[in-house]
């Protein structure tokens, strides 16, 4: 089963929002040009992008030049490419938080209901994963479409 990068954006005093990466590339600013629009104002109108690297099949986070900046897990990140990890913390801005997750949906459930000892699931990654599904049920995941014309927006405004 192919598993997915999801990004969890918060900001505060606002409901979380999941967005699942379908494509190979998402572009995030307060623009409408972009494929995800956070209208918050530490937000550059192209603030930054996520590439599906085809070689390694990982993902590449670019800060665009942001007027703000952009960190991940705490490190400010200049305008080089930097691998980005299951679990990584991103900060846009000044408050908007991202969380990088891969999620294979379905996949630790099944693996952990067989008794068979050649299953390979690491017990602490599976009761993080089982957390994480438990903490987003009834949450909507909305994907972001590279080669859609219909952009995805996040209007925390509405979310109170």
């Amino acid at each position: 089963m192919t598993s997915k990068p999801v990004l969890i954006v918060t900001i505060p005093n606002y409901a979380p929002r999941c967005y699942c990466f379908d494509g190979e590339h998402v572009r995030i600013g307060r623009s409408d040009t972009n494929h995800l629009r956070l209208d918050e104002q530490s937000i550059s109108n192209t603030h930054c992008e996520f590439v599906n690297d085809p070689k390694s099949d990982q993902w590449i986070f670019r800060d665009l030049g942001s007027t703000n900046g952009s960190k991940v897990n705490g490190h400010p990140v200049g305008l080089e490419a930097l691998t980005i990890n299951d679990g990584d913390e991103l900060l846009l801005g000044n408050v908007v938080k991202l969380h990088y997750l891969i999620m294979r949906p379905f996949d630790v459930p099944e693996a952990l209901e067989e008794e068979d000892e050649n299953t390979d699931v690491n017990p602490v990654a599976a009761a993080v994963a089982r957390q994480a599904r438990k903490d987003m049920e009834g949450t909507q995941m909305i994907k972001l479409k590279a080669d859609s014309p219909r952009k995805r927006f996040f209007h925390h405004k509405e979310d109170k």
